[in-house]
């Protein structure tokens, strides 16, 4: 079974987000699949064992998650940091 996120955390405060973080994970480790389009970058960091940063429709980088947001290119187009 997959369940899939557009934005879940979105409008949501730092106390909901973790509530959500805390129910999303349960269900990945009961075996439901999730498949999230989130902004919220700690949330990804904290949920996802492989990320797909996009950009123009394509994609930019994949891999761990922590991997993927250290990539300059991934902080300057996808997230709008310096490299």
């Amino acid at each position: 079974m997959v369940l899939l996120l557009d934005e879940p955390a979105s409008g949501l405060d730092d106390g909901e987000v973790g509530q959500l973080s805390a129910r999303l994970s349960k269900l990945a480790h009961a075996g439901l699949t999730l498949v999230l389009v989130e902004h919220d970058i700690d949330l990804v960091i904290e949920l996802a064992d492989v990320v797909y940063a996009m950009a123009g429709g394509r994609i930019l980088a994949s891999g761990p998650p922590r991997e993927v947001v250290e990539r300059p290119d991934v902080r300057t187009v996808v997230l709008g940091l310096a490299g």
